[in-house]
């Protein structure tokens, strides 16, 4: 895809008949990213990907889609489970979304669709969260320094082998997101 056509791409909220095709994209994006196969928690994932964005009033799967209804980016709002270790209590009494699933085709990173997605995302959230969480690893491409563009905070920095830093942003009164 052209850099022109960057501009023909629509972001919108994933549609149940969109899952099949988020489904392969996202599967692509894990085994190219984290080099290699698709984890057992990645894959049980995947095959809830309605009952967790579509059927959660308060979570959301948002696609970039190509004119052929391509998809070449997603991203996703949810509400924080409380899951990592690392962080336990530190939301406990706060409304707190997590970011996830951010993944943009190769050939079309930083053309801005990850800017539009996160716009989407962070409008969804605006009236439903005071904060957003967001976990990322250093060897993912562009990804801490896009999230530190956009605002993020580092919370902690883990000496995991996956080099996981995870991050925030807090909402502002007046709904605004940047």
């Amino acid at each position: 895809m052209a850099l022109k056509e960057e501009a023909l791409v629509r972001i919108r909220e994933a549609e149940k008949e969109d899952l099949a095709a988020v489904r392969e994209f996202l599967r692509l994006q894990c085994q190219t990213l984290y080099g290699g196969g698709v984890s057992e928690r990645q894959e049980k994932e995947l095959g809830q990907l309605a009952a967790l964005y579509l059927e959660e009033k308060d979570n959301v799967l948002i696609g970039a889609f190509t004119s052929a209804n391509e998809v070449v980016g997603t991203i996703a709002v949810a509400r924080y489970d409380n899951r990592i270790g690392a962080l336990k209590e530190r939301y406990a009494a706060k409304k707190t979304a997590e970011i996830c699933r951010l993944y943009v085709s190769e050939s079309l990173r930083g053309v801005g669709i990850g800017s539009r997605l996160f716009t989407q995302a962070a409008l969804f959230a605006a009236s439903r969260y005071e904060v957003l969480y967001l976990h990322t690893h250093l060897f993912l491409p562009g990804g801490f320094s896009f999230w530190r563009k956009k605002g993020f905070d580092v919370t902690l920095q883990e000496k995991d082998a996956y080099e996981t830093i995870h991050m925030e942003y807090g909402m502002q009164e007046d709904g605004a997101v940047f």
